[in-house]
This record gives C-alpha cells, structure tokens and sequence, in this order.
C-alpha cells in the first residue's frame, strides 16, 4: 500500500501539479482559457509547500522556479508523438493508470498488445509473458523500476 507521505507518492504528486501548471499556463498564453486564477494560484500554493517540505525532489524546470510570466510556446510538438507502448506488470509508487495517462498527454499511445510494431514495451513487476514476446519479437524493453519516474526521466527513457 503506498502512504501518502512516501517519496514515490509525494514525487507523483509534483509531477502531476507540475504537469498541471504547465497546461494551464500553455491554454492561457495561447488565449485558450484554461483555469481560474483562483484555481491556478491553489495548485502552485500545494506545489510551492511540497518542495519546501521535500526540497531533494524538486525539479530545476519545476513551474515554481519560472521568472515572470515566461511565455510558454502555445503549439509545441507532443515529445511522444507517432510512439506507441504496451504497458505491463505492476509498480511502486505512481500508479500505472497514471502511466498511461502521462504518455497520452504526451502524445503517445498506449496499446495492449505486444506487436513488432510499437515503440517499446514498459515493464514493471511480474510483467508474465509480455515480457517474453517482446524479447521474441525484438521490441524494445524498459524497466521501469529502474527509473525515477519524473516527467523528465520518462521523457528521457520513451524517445
């Protein structure tokens, strides 16, 4: 069971408000709407306490540390775009629902079946035989466990 206060959890955390903010200040520049100011102030406040309380996780592109109002290009490619994974076994911490999530906002897909044709094959525990046909078919394997999942590091490992 993860607890809240666990590193990987409160990691997760950051990563999805960082995510967040993002967004919202792309929509904004972009004259797209977006969220409230009030709703944008709330998560940069939770964004903002957990990197007092967890200084060793934050990021160096984390939305906290941004000058101004740097403007954010409003169009910028999907980094995931035209890539293609089968997600397989289970993780700590982040859960693999979010995983999805995350490639999919990135501009990936996210498929079930391992074909020769996908990008790479994520495993985390106890993948069971997508492992073994990914290996039979020369796809691409990543251990997911051996990753700090930040958005940077999954950029990092899925290009």
């Amino acid at each position: 069971m993860t607890m809240i206060n666990e590193p990987s959890y409160i990691k997760c955390r950051m990563n999805a408000l960082s995510e967040a903010l993002t967004t919202a200040a792309r929509f904004y520049y972009s004259g797209g709407g977006g969220v409230s100011d009030v709703t944008y102030d709330e998560l940069m406040q939770d964004l903002l306490q957990l990197e007092e309380e967890h200084p060793q996780l934050v990021e160096p592109d984390s939305p906290t540390k941004r000058l101004g109002s740097q403007v954010i290009d409003p169009t910028p490619t999907p980094p995931l775009k035209g890539n293609t994974y089968v997600i397989a076994g289970t993780m700590n911490g982040c859960l693999l629902n979010d995983l999805r999530d995350e490639i999919r906002h990135l501009g990936g897909s996210v498929v079930t079946n391992v074909t020769t044709k996908i990008t790479a094959l994520i495993i985390g525990n106890n993948p069971k035989e997508a492992y073994t046909e990914a290996l039979s078919k020369g796809v691409k394997v990543i251990h997911l466990n051996e990753y700090n999942l930040t958005t940077t590091a999954l950029l990092g490992i899925l290009k």
